[in-house]
């Protein structure tokens, strides 16, 4: 099945902002994506949008995903959620009547999975921005039992993807896609009542996708502390995969933690500007971000305004900024090709600038790092540091 025209058109121009709005965007795993077998794609849902936006961009194949129905409740705007292969599931929350529903959003779902098409479940039922995984929900099971039952098919691959981010609602973080190994569907559901297989279905995608997910066992500390891992931990130089699994297992971890031989002794961390070259950037971001970066200005202070949830901060900004800066890039365009002497050309050049510093990290993020060594991690160092927050 091709693409719909919606999702061509978007999926190039969310890809470039995606690319400008995070430091660094790493697909793991993507060998282990058939493309010629029907695909239940289930992930972690920390952050509304962004997360579906990942996958559409950044996997080699178009997709399809299940959205929560209430909404699509608006029908002049049905045609969107169609042409941008979204599918309307219902929870209990939304009565009866919308529940009935939900058999002709399966009926879909079985058709696309007959023709090789991938689906994507966000399978632990809420949207919450915490580094944890929770229990996974059955539907994603019960469309695969369907689809083998109803449609014949041979078998349907579940493949859990664990999504990963740096504070997504600041930008200029990381972004992380990690693919785990697919399960087969045939094999939970062959010689078993239905329900016990849908059961040991769920719990055995719960264990294969939390090595793919930063997990915390512990979130006491909140925020502050979250974001101390994310910077000191995360962004070293190890390898990507490390990086997850040093999530999963430090805030358990009793002994010392060191690099395996071969990875890189280092981490980044974040410092204020002090070299003349990064004030000098700190200097031009700043008429830069009051001119030609506005949007940016307009679409934080919507967002932080008009926005009451957080995992939604992200995707409004986002989604403004791909909508207003074109807008504002024509205007100072036309407006430089009225002033004599000023090139018109000279306001796109300037829009790419500050994109780049954007990328650059040179905002008022103050994104300058610097490396250190880090031949050992211990728990009592994460202990130290907690202390010291509580007591702020």
């Amino acid at each position: 099945m091709k693409a719909r025209g919606t999702y061509r058109i978007l999926r190039p121009i969310v890809k470039f902002a995606l690319r400008v709005y995070f430091s660094r965007i790493e697909i793991l795993g993507l060998e282990r994506l058939p493309l010629d077998k029907p695909v239940i794609i289930t992930s972690n849902h920390p952050n509304s949008f962004l997360e579906a936006c990942l996958m559409a961009c950044f996997l080699p194949k178009h997709i399809h995903f299940l959205t929560r129905g209430d909404v699509m409740k608006e029908p002049r705007f049905r045609w969107f959620f169609d042409t941008t292969h979204q599918i309307p599931i219902y929870r209990f929350k939304d009565g009866y009547a919308a529940l009935r529903k939900n058999a002709l959003s399966f009926r879909k779902c079985h058709d696309l999975l007959a023709e090789d098409e991938i689906i994507v479940i966000f399978a632990e039922g809420r949207t919450e921005m915490v580094k944890q995984l929770a229990p996974l929900q059955q539907g994603f099971a019960r469309i695969a039992h369907g689809a083998l039952h109803q449609k014949g098919l041979e078998d349907v691959i579940i493949l859990p993807v664990g999504v990963n981010f740096q504070d997504p609602s600041k930008g200029g973080g990381y972004a992380v896609l990690s693919i785990g190994r697919g399960l087969s569907a045939r094999d939970f559901f062959e010689g078993k009542p239905e329900r016990e297989a849908l059961e040991e279905l769920a719990k055995r995608l719960h264990d294969n996708l939390l090595p793919h997910v930063i997990h915390l066992h512990d979130l006491r500390y909140g925020h502050q502390l979250d974001r101390w891992i994310d910077i000191d931990v995360i962004a070293h130089e190890a390898d990507a995969q490390l990086m997850l699994q040093r999530h999963q297992t430090f805030p358990d971890q009793d002994e010392t933690k060191v690099l395996p031989e071969g990875l890189s002794p280092k981490r980044k961390v974040i410092r204020e500007a002090t070299e003349i070259h990064e004030i000098l950037q700190q200097l031009i971001v700043l008429p830069l971000r009051w001119t030609i970066g506005l949007p940016q200005q307009i679409s934080t202070y919507f967002s932080k305004s008009k926005v009451d949830e957080i995992e939604f901060y992200a995707p409004v900004r986002i989604a403004m900024m791909i909508v207003l800066f074109p807008l504002w890039c024509a205007f100072l365009t036309l407006l430089a090709s009225r002033v004599e002497g000023v090139p018109a050309v000279s306001a796109p050049l300037l829009c790419l600038l500050y994109l780049a510093l954007w990328k650059l990290g040179a905002s008022f993020n103050k994104h300058f790092y610097q490396s250190e060594d880090i031949q050992v991690v211990s728990k009592d160092r994460l202990r130290a540091l907690a202390d010291r927050i509580k007591v702020q």
